[in-house]
């Protein structure tokens, strides 16, 4: 698999140049920067995730190559024309339209088994909530914090390379034997003066364009070797979420065709996998459309579908009487035993590092992509600890892996829940599938050049591996907790903390890198708690299967 140079990938940058004064970005989680041979539209579907629509109105449209959760480094933020900056006219989204896009990209669809998580280790289950995620917050503000570091280090790099060119041409032409040193003076200024800007406010840090990535500073910090590590890790957890898309849409397809005859007969025809087969049927042929903006359009329906079902879950708490405080009764303050699998899934809810240098390249001002991963992250947690509590407290020991199947059967709301439940994994499946596809691509050798068979071909195998996979695993929150542990806690918190650690070691003070350690060692932790619990939790089901 070839891996871009950061330098490649500034040059394979291409600049939106339509007549339009605004665009629609939709990053689904792009994932991994695959290539700078990559068209302007086909870099634009490596945008695309299993977490959200990001919709910004702006002068320029990002269409850098990427990778969602999202190697930004391929992604580069337009530059202003010198006529608006003239203006001083604002470019980019606002902190209101990025904080959403941020809810958008953070929850996912992983809300469904909030209250699930409440029932496996009680009420202590919204404490860990969060506390993950206050960690989480962090090690997103540490990754800004180093992709800034990266901008300024880039900068000064090229700044310093133009430099000594000029005044190594010019001594050559005038014969003045003096320029070479003066050249390397100019080099060293322009060393001196990015080191010290990244001090310095946000004024003169608005100078160096936002252009690093998680792929950017994944190489600076581990290297070549490392980055090829954090790759696989990528490309991984972006398989696991498709087989988790698939379950959940055959969980939510059982809960809609309950009590229909249509439902009757898939079970009597296809039996207890009859569902998981339908979700396939639906879902693979959505990986051979020419245009996946469309299936964008539907991921913005997320943070809809999770407020309704907590507005609805609500409203079926407060009207329940004593049949809600009944189950109430039937509640927990904490299980132990269980406790750990709540940490893939909250893991998985919390997930999206990778894009948030994306998001912060896309906003007006992109200082202030740090107090926006704050409030999307605030707003998430608020979000899903409304859905876990009052979730768990309606129906107790007896809630579901995905809430909407504990929903009055029949009723208009559940109807309505449902169906926006059932568009998010519909439409995140093909785009998360296709950072994976251009990859496998690229590893032939032939990118863009690629038949179309061929490039179907290589769909249609990710898309059905992961398919038969999510037939054999058909349980969705185990599955959630084992790739939320294993992957998302890896790609999300214990890469960042460690890539902050590396790059940022002589800058920060000594209770910085010891907080750095600290929660390296609580992601370790964690993951390996989750993902053992999990994976004993699936080997159980599939023994008693």
């Amino acid at each position: 698999m070839d891996f871009i140079d950061p330098a490649i990938n500034s040059r394979a940058c291409s600049r939106y140049s339509s007549g339009s004064s605004s665009s629609t970005w939709h990053p689904f989680g792009a994932k991994l920067a695959l290539s700078s041979r990559h068209s302007a539209r086909q870099l634009h579907h490596r945008h695309a995730s299993n977490r959200a629509t990001l919709a910004t109105s702006q002068h320029w449209r990002l269409q850098a190559a990427a990778a969602d959760g999202a190697f930004g480094d391929q992604w580069a933020q337009q530059q202003e024309s010198s006529a608006d900056a003239a203006a001083g006219a604002p470019k980019g989204a606002a902190m209101p339209a990025t904080v959403f896009n941020l809810v958008n990209v953070i929850m996912g669809a992983g809300y469904v088994s909030i209250p699930f998580a409440c029932r496996q280790g009680g009420w202590a289950a919204l404490a860990v909530l969060w506390l993950l995620g206050a960690v989480f917050c962090y090690t997103g503000h540490a990754l800004l914090q180093c992709c800034r570091m990266v901008d300024h280090e880039s900068a000064a790099a090229a700044a310093a390379a133009a430099a000594a060119a000029a005044a190594a041409g010019t001594g050559a032409e005038t014969g003045d034997p003096t320029a070479a040193p003066r050249a390397d003076s100019a080099v060293s200024a322009i060393g001196s003066k990015a080191d010290s800007s990244s001090n310095s406010s946000s004024r003169v840090q608005l100078a160096v364009p936002y252009k690093a990535g998680y792929e950017a500073v994944a190489g600076r910090a581990f290297g070549q070797l490392g980055l090829a590590v954090v790759s696989g890790i990528m490309y991984a957890e972006l398989l696991g979420i498709c087989c988790v898309y698939v379950v959940l849409e055959a969980e939510t397809l059982a809960t809609l065709l309950a009590n229909t005859q249509l439902g009757a007969t898939i079970t009597q025809l296809a039996g207890p996998s009859g569902f998981g087969l339908l979700a396939c049927v639906l879902m693979v042929p959505t990986v051979l459309l020419p245009d996946l903006n469309a299936l964008s359009v539907l991921g913005a329906l997320g943070v809809m579908a999770a407020a309704t079902v907590g507005f609805a879950l609500a409203g079926l708490f407060c009207s329940g009487g004593s049949a809600a405080l009944s189950a109430l009764a039937d509640t927990t303050l904490l299980k132990l035993q269980t406790l750990p699998q709540v940490l893939g899934v909250l893991a998985f809810v919390y997930a999206g590092h990778s894009t948030f240098p994306i998001v912060q390249q896309s906003m007006a001002q992109p200082a202030a992509g740090p107090k926006a991963v704050t409030w999307g992250y605030a707003i998430t947690a608020a979000i899903c600890t409304v859905l876990g509590g009052f979730g768990y407290a309606l129906y107790g020991s007896s809630t579901s892996a995905v809430i909407t199947a504990s929903l009055p059967p029949l009723s208009l709301i559940a109807l309505l829940c449902t169906c926006l439940t059932l568009c998010n994994p519909f439409s995140a499946f093909a785009l998360t599938l296709e950072p994976v596809a251009l990859a496998v691509q690229q590893q032939l050798g032939r990118g863009q050049s690629t038949p179309y068979p061929v490039r179907a071909a290589i769909r249609l195998g990710l898309a059905a591996a992961c398919c038969a996979t999510a037939l054999s695993l058909p349980y969705v929150a185990d599955l959630m907790a084992f790739v939320g542990a294993l992957l998302t806690m890896s790609i999300s918190l214990i890469i960042p903390a460690l890539m902050h650690a590396v790059l940022m070691r002589q800058r920060l003070p000594l209770w910085g890198l010891a907080l750095d350690a600290a929660v390296l060692l609580l992601g370790v932790a964690c993951a390996n708690v989750g993902a053992t619990s999990a994976y004993q939790s699936l080997q159980l089901k599939l023994a008693a299967a």
